[in-house]
């Protein structure tokens, strides 16, 4: 009886995190122009989300792009005219409930080898601002934690020995054996996104040494494995309402 009250009291506590209940609607997006020559801006919102809301959301969108700018603007600079910086950007999701960006970048900026890293943008469209996700997933027992993307931005970070665990266990048929060796070595953080195609919550390895960055493919967090997880019910329901791709 004790477990089940406090398996309760978690699921509420999740639900008081994104209350009031999801919108049942996608948004509409509208493209950007790139931000510069192979780099991608992110498209806006355009219908389906309160002004405020929206208006929250271009904020965050906009100072990334600033940061971006002034960034890939130094990387180039650096390399003395042999540098390189391009982005893509995914809409993983577009509602109901959550608005996911994962933008890709590769960069040059001197020294011995290119390098690569990735931003997931994850945000509540009640509210207009970032998703925590920590208090979604209550049954890992997450520990967030704040690192510096490519471009700067603070991003959020998630670990536990339970989310490894699952990571693992997911990835280990494709790894070959030195991929399997070097991450069983390392203290594993995630950074993660619903995604509507997969129909789960993707999870990343962040900030892996370069020389094994090529091992960390992402993994998705099924309905099931979720549901185990005592995800929050704001973020299943959002899945199962998700617009068939």
């Amino acid at each position: 009886m004790k477990t089940q009250v406090f398996r309760a009291a978690l699921a509420l506590a999740g639900a008081f995190v994104l209350a009031p209940a999801i919108a049942q609607d996608a948004v509409q997006l509208a493209p950007r122009p790139p931000v510069a020559k192979d780099v991608d801006a992110f498209p806006r919102l355009k219908a389906g989300a309160p002004a405020e809301v929206m208006a929250r959301i271009d904020k965050a969108l906009d100072a990334d792009e600033a940061r971006l700018r002034a960034s890939r603007k130094d990387c180039l600079a650096q390399a003395e005219g042999h540098g390189d910086w391009s982005r893509t950007v995914e809409v993983t999701m577009a509602g109901p409930g959550f608005l996911s960006y994962v933008a890709r970048d590769q960069y040059f900026c001197g020294g011995a080898h290119p390098d690569f890293g990735a931003l997931a943008l994850v945000f509540d469209l009640r509210a207009g601002r970032p998703v925590d996700l920590v208090k979604l997933l209550p049954g890992l027992h997450l520990k967030g934690a704040l690192d510096s993307s490519a471009d700067g931005a603070q991003i959020g970070t998630i670990a536990s020995p339970e989310l490894t665990a699952l990571y693992r266990k997911l990835t280990a048929p494709g790894l070959d054996a030195d991929c399997k060796s070097a991450l069983d070595n390392e203290n594993l953080i995630f950074i993660a996104w619903p995604d509507a195609k997969a129909g789960g919550l993707v999870i990343e390895p962040e900030n892996l040494p370069h020389v094994i960055a090529a091992c960390g493919d992402d993994a998705t967090l099924d309905a099931a494995t979720l549901e185990a997880a005592q995800a929050a019910p704001e973020l299943l329901e959002a899945l199962r309402a998700r617009p068939k791709p």
